[in-house]
């Protein structure tokens, strides 16, 4: 059945998501080809802690709810899969203030092959991240499903949120100052930033060597009709969202 619209209802803040895909009919011989395996590593008994940072758009527009929350991602588990890829279990866990106890919200399923890295998670797969990795390298980030699905927000559909994305690698292998050094990173631009009339959308996240994913930025807003003001400030749903490494082993 083809059905070209769904409601899928998902966290106002969003955790942590998405995966797989490549797009390049460029080769080069094996033994020359840095893969970039390193910028999203997995091992049983990994974990890494994030603030979250989160700005939600409810009642039409007219109330926006700040949320500050920490989340825990830890590999608990990994068998190989049918493909004989290795599936690795991840259990998320969430707190609103730093000295509160973890509770724990869900597990997803991180996949790695030698080509690509896909995410599970709310029943959705999402492409993470394809090997070899190099700047302007383009893949399809959700393709394993209708990308014409309606999200439900702060009580708000979000129309077709994962429509039309472009998602590239956008650069690799710069530094960034990290717990007082300088480290390799790679940023990932999920969508290309778009800002008309009726919605906005960015999304782009970071990696760093050896550690994995380092932040992430998304501001997704809509508004149901054209007018003259930015749309941040006629936006009646949507949210923005903030994630940054706190932690990790």
């Amino acid at each position: 059945m083809n059905i070209k619209r769904n409601t899928i209802l998902v966290f106002c803040f969003l955790s942590i998501i998405f995966l797989f895909s490549a797009c390049s009919d460029e080769t080069e011989p094996a033994g020359n080809i840095d893969f970039g395996y390193e910028y999203f590593p997995l091992a049983v008994g990994k974990y890494r802690v994030y603030v979250s940072d989160s700005i939600v758009l409810r009642s039409a527009g007219t109330i926006r709810d700040t949320l500050k929350s920490y989340i825990r991602e830890e590999i608990i588990e990994q068998n190989i899969s049918a493909e004989g890829d290795t599936m690795y279990y991840v259990n998320v866990y969430f707190k609103r203030k730093v000295d509160d106890d973890w509770k724990y919200q869900k597990t997803v399923f991180v996949t790695k092959s030698v080509q690509k890295v896909t995410r599970q998670e709310d029943n959705l797969l999402f492409t993470k991240m394809v090997f070899p990795l190099k700047a302007g390298l383009r893949f399809n980030h959700n393709q394993y499903f209708d990308s014409q699905i309606d999200i439900v927000i702060g009580g708000e559909v979000m129309r077709a949120m994962y429509d039309g994305w472009n998602t590239r690698v956008e650069t690799i292998n710069k530094d960034l100052l990290f717990e007082g050094n300088k480290v390799k990173n790679v940023k990932i631009r999920l969508v290309d930033d778009v800002s008309t009339s009726l919605e906005k959308k960015v999304y782009y996240e970071t990696y760093i060597q050896n550690i994995g994913l380092y932040s992430k930025t998304m501001i997704f807003l809509q508004d149901n009709n054209t007018g003259t003001e930015p749309i941040e400030e006629r936006a009646v749903k949507g949210f923005y969202h903030n994630l940054t490494l706190l932690e990790h082993n």
